[in-house]
């Protein structure tokens, strides 16, 4: 399973690679504007994962997946939810 940069719970296969993997080999361009688009991609992921009272608890750029569409953007997909918890937002401390 994988969530989308969009919040989206899906299956599917990525032909490229992990963003670590991008970043090493410079197969994207990691200009501060695509950056924030990435970063903002992968907080909308992660945010759709709280709503649904999950923490992936092992963010990392390797499990950051890139998908490159066929009109050149980019989608970001996080992977590997195995160390995933379900949690209670009831039960969670909130310092607000």
């Amino acid at each position: 399973m994988l969530i989308c940069g969009c919040g989206c719970r899906c299956v599917v296969s990525v032909d490229g690679h992990d963003l670590c993997t991008c970043f090493s080999n410079r197969s994207l361009h990691f200009t501060e504007a695509n950056c924030k688009l990435y970063v903002r991609q992968i907080l909308k992921a992660v945010c759709s994962m709280h709503e649904r009272e999950m923490v992936h608890l092992d963010l990392k750029l390797d499990n950051a997946l890139v998908h490159v569409r066929d009109d050149g953007t980019v989608l970001i997909k996080l992977a590997d939810f195995g160390f995933t918890k379900q949690f209670r937002k009831e039960d969670v401390f909130m310092n607000r």
